[in-house]
């Protein structure tokens, strides 16, 4: 049942001369590259519906516990993929010492973990984080353009789309080398840019997730924001954005749907983090309960939390109204707010207002990529304000205050001492 030798060699050629040439292009050492190919092929295999290939090149079949049947979501597949993937090495210290009956126990701890983990990110999606946004990270970051996403149903259409689309994918298995490499750069650079870039590219990479809008009227009709090079700031310059005839072609978001989505990804990667400290010590059997107290982590509702949320989406307003200012050369002050920013709008409020907000999806990335692993020490992680005690001026664990403090500089984050309540 097993691949041939033959097989096995060239599979094993082509996984050492793809990890070679990516590790060429992407800031991952090289046990991470490994894995995160690893998970790929499994999932384009998932997701084209064939049978399960072994790409570890170590003879151990590791997908026995996954639950591989059915597509659900990016992050969920992905994500127990990834968790599956990272605990291969304690599967193979323990193959050669263990025991038939070891082995079912293992096994089914296994199937638990994994089952485990399933829930976990189905909580996330399902409580915390905005609809679909999984699903469109995936499609925006993760996918070339001219591809069709497996992922864009929603729970609410029968099967018949996905099908047609997994049957359409199933037919490009004979891809040529260029699209197979295409593809695969793809994944690894969307993975990268979400993680280990720099600030700019990681917030691009949210503000594409967030749903793009025309330019504003005022904007068009004037034709002055296209007529004055945009150079105000360092990321301005004289963009060249496939302007057609002089029009501005910017895409536009809404400020308060960047900072909601902000807000969901750092509760859902603070969620994550927390779930997974701790979880195999046994010395801490009795902080697992309080560590996976899943409550602590909902958000509020929008009437709670939107009070909350606006002064951070005032302040990138603010700024935006300032720069259209300048860019129009206008002298005159405006107490109207604008209600659509674009993207250097948003790379400069997160220079000068909220630095850490660049920290925000990485964090949750690599929460979903890198289970149980620390992050690099080159890269700061968002560590979510935490009070262990009660108090009046943050109602919650989850108070958008704390993500507002956490935004700002990361001597805020981490756990609030009962001196500075």
């Amino acid at each position: 049942m097993g691949a041939s030798p033959s097989a096995e060699e060239n599979r094993n050629t082509l996984q050492k001369k793809d990890i070679a040439h990516l590790g060429d292009r992407v800031p991952f050492g090289d046990l991470e590259l490994l894995q995160v190919y690893r998970v790929y092929h499994k999932l384009q295999d998932k997701l084209r519906g064939g049978n399960n290939v072994n790409v570890d090149g170590d003879g151990i079949g590791n997908n026995d516990q996954q639950p591989q049947a059915t597509i659900s979501s990016f992050l969920k597949d992905v994500g127990v993929l990834s968790a599956a993937e990272s605990r291969v090495k304690k599967k193979k210290k323990n193959s050669s010492e263990t025991t038939i009956n070891e082995t079912t126990v293992v096994k089914d701890e296994e199937a638990a973990f994994l089952e485990e983990r399933l829930y976990l990110l189905e909580a996330v999606e399902r409580k915390i984080l905005p609809p679909g946004f999984g699903n469109t990270l995936y499609r925006t970051c993760f996918m070339l353009s001219q591809d069709t996403s497996e992922y864009d149903d929603d729970d609410n259409n029968n099967n018949n789309t996905r099908k047609e689309s997994m049957t359409k994918n199933t037919n490009d298995d004979d891809e040529d080398e260029y699209t197979r490499m295409a593809r695969l750069e793809k994944f690894f650079e969307g993975l990268a840019n979400g993680t280990r870039r720099d600030r700019k590219t990681v917030t691009k990479c949210l503000i594409r997730c967030c749903t793009q809008r025309a330019a504003p009227v005022d904007d068009d009709e004037d034709g002055s924001a296209a007529a004055v090079p945009v150079s105000d700031f360092a990321y301005g310059g004289n963009r060249t954005n496939n302007n057609d005839d002089g029009k501005n072609n910017k895409a536009y978001i809404e400020p308060m749907e960047l900072i909601n989505l902000g807000y969901r990804v750092c509760i859902a990667a603070a969620f994550l983090k927390d779930s997974s400290e701790g979880g195999g010590d046994e010395n801490e059997n009795e902080n697992d309960e309080e560590q996976k107290d899943f409550g602590r982590f909902l958000p509020p509702d929008e009437s709670e939390s939107g009070p909350g949320l606006l002064a951070l989406s005032n302040s990138l307003a603010a700024l935006a109204t300032k720069r259209k200012q300048r860019r129009l050369r206008s002298n005159e002050p405006t107490d109207k707010l604008v209600e659509l920013v674009d993207e250097d709008d948003v790379f400069e409020w997160v220079e000068q207002v909220a630095p850490m907000f660049g920290a925000i999806l990485p964090t949750f990335l690599h929460c979903i990529f890198f289970p149980n692993k620390r992050a690099p020490p080159t890269r700061t992680s968002f560590d979510y304000p935490r009070i262990s005690q009660e108090s009046q001026v943050f109602p919650s664990n989850s108070s958008p205050m704390l993500f507002s403090f956490g935004c700002m500089s990361p001597a805020l984050g981490g756990e609030v001492r009962a001196a500075l309540l």
